[in-house]
């Protein structure tokens, strides 16, 4: 089996993330208490209330640059944490030991 792509793993975490937030809002809480402030305003603008990039980066005083490496160093968080454990990156894939 071929490994995903550093690509594809971004973008099923994504995805994971969206998901979570529109079935459970308490999941937002705990975003902003596992992320600094700018990551977690970031998260919330752009998966919970579905805005660009360059609306999100308006809406916080920032560049696109500082929003997409907010983002990325949220998404790398946020990957190790509990919270998108219920979601398998790849599903079909074995899940990863512990």
């Amino acid at each position: 089996m071929i490994p995903p792509s550093s690509a594809d793993l971004k973008d099923t975490l994504r995805a994971a993330l969206r998901m979570l937030l529109q079935q459970d809002s308490a999941a937002l809480d705990e975003i902003w208490r596992v992320l600094p402030r700018r990551q977690a305003a970031c998260i919330e603008l752009i998966y919970y209330r579905d805005m660009t990039q360059e609306q999100a980066a308006e809406v916080l005083g920032i560049s696109d640059r500082t929003v997409r490496n907010d983002l990325h160093e949220a998404l790398e968080t946020l990957r190790d944490t509990d919270l998108l454990k219920p979601f398998p990156l790849f599903p079909g894939l074995p899940p990863e030991d512990d």
